[in-house]
């Protein structure tokens, strides 16, 4: 039924198409993950052009210190 879903409570970093049970449409399911590094991960954000619906998620900078893993 939509195009584009955003979420993000569960802090994990994702993009994935699934496909609607009735119409067997799909939505873009974009998660950008965690902007405060929730469960020690590193900070992510997302950026996405919504006429092309492509859809990335970048790391917020942390400095050489960090105690931040990747996202994966």
């Amino acid at each position: 039924k939509y195009d584009l879903i955003c979420c993000g409570h569960n802090h994990r970093c994702s993009i994935q198409t699934i496909e609607h049970a009735r119409d067997g449409g799909y939505s873009l399911v974009v998660n950008p993950g965690s902007a405060s590094g929730m469960g020690r991960i590193q900070p992510t954000y997302a950026m996405g052009d919504l006429e092309s619906m492509e859809f990335e998620i970048l790391p917020i900078p942390e400095p050489e210190w960090s105690p931040f893993k990747p996202c994966s």
